[in-house]
């Protein structure tokens, strides 16, 4: 008896799906080409009872939604600060705030619908898969604008590696559409771009930090090297098949990565605060006698 099949290959590459009572079973790929084939004899099958499997499932992608949630409030108190205060500080500063909340929810949403923690809500995993990979290759243009503001110097280099990763973007959303070469080619050239604007990054980073000294630069080459060393181990994972431990270096590889860009940040906010506080201290001088502490000349032209 045929209890489940699939007719098209956008459905996704994981499935869950109920199996009958019985002494025996048997699986059959049926028209299969030399791709898939391979696709499948790498393939991981589990049995078991409904309760056991979504248990399973639960306890391994946990961490998924933790971070999820962690990323998701970062991400909001972020965009809430750059849009409230854009009145009161520096252009420069709020857009910092604005790109990490950005990069902080898109960073989320990708583990997230990286995970199976669908699978317990939702049997769309084609749909998952989609924006897993729409949210994987986005992740790089908020974080990006925000090493921007931090490396003015580097600005037009920064803005040549935005633009490839949104071609990268673009050329996955027309490959889904066109079926032209395997998404696995183009998530090893995403891989290979991401190396690349890494090494830049830290390159340019440590010219600039030569010719000044400066906290949120130092912060920002710390965070890149710490999401380097993670993300090598991630990418071995990736390379052996080993679709959890890849997950689980990039969370903590980016959870180390947004706290020290949330600390650059910080200092950003202190620094502009400081400013503002020394601005009003200054126009406060502007009509005060230091001397008597009243009044002086302009104060009095301008109540006048």
């Amino acid at each position: 008896e045929n209890i489940y099949h699939i007719d098209s290959d956008r459905k996704g590459a994981i499935h869950l799906f109920k199996i009958p009572e019985g002494k025996n079973l048997v699986i059959r790929f049926r028209n299969v080409d030399e791709h898939s084939k391979n696709a499948v004899m790498q393939s991981k099958m589990y049995l078991g009872d409904s309760e056991n499997v979504y248990t399973s499932i639960l306890r391994k992608n946990l961490y998924a939604v933790i971070f999820m949630v962690l990323s998701v409030i970062v991400g909001v108190i972020s965009l809430w600060v750059g849009i409230y205060m854009k009145k009161v500080w520096a252009k420069d500063t709020c857009k910092s705030l604005r790109s990490l909340g950005i990069y902080s929810i898109c960073a989320g949403s990708w583990i997230l619908t990286d995970s199976k923690i669908f699978l317990l809500i939702a049997q769309k995993t084609g749909m998952i898969e989609q924006i897993s990979f729409l949210c994987f290759f986005f992740l790089p243009v908020p974080l990006l604008e925000f090493t921007k503001k931090i490396m003015p110097q580097k600005e037009q280099m920064l803005f040549i590696l935005q633009n490839l990763f949104l071609m990268m973007e673009c050329i996955y959303v027309v490959n889904y559409i066109g079926q032209v070469v395997p998404v696995t080619i183009l998530i090893v050239a995403e891989h290979l771009l991401m190396a690349i604007a890494i090494i830049l990054i830290l390159y340019g980073g440590f010219m600039e930090l030569r010719q000044r000294k400066d906290k949120k630069l130092i912060r920002v080459l710390i965070s890149y090297i710490i999401f380097s060393v993670f993300s090598v181990r991630a990418f071995v994972f990736f390379y052996k098949n080993h679709s959890y431990g890849y997950s689980l270096c990039y969370v903590t590889g980016i959870l180390g990565f947004i706290i020290c860009l949330g600390d650059a940040a910080c200092i950003g906010i202190y620094e502009q605060m400081e400013e503002n506080a020394n601005a009003a201290l200054y126009a406060k001088m502007a009509y005060l006698d230091m001397m008597t502490g009243l009044g002086n000349r302009a104060a009095f032209l301008m109540e006048k």
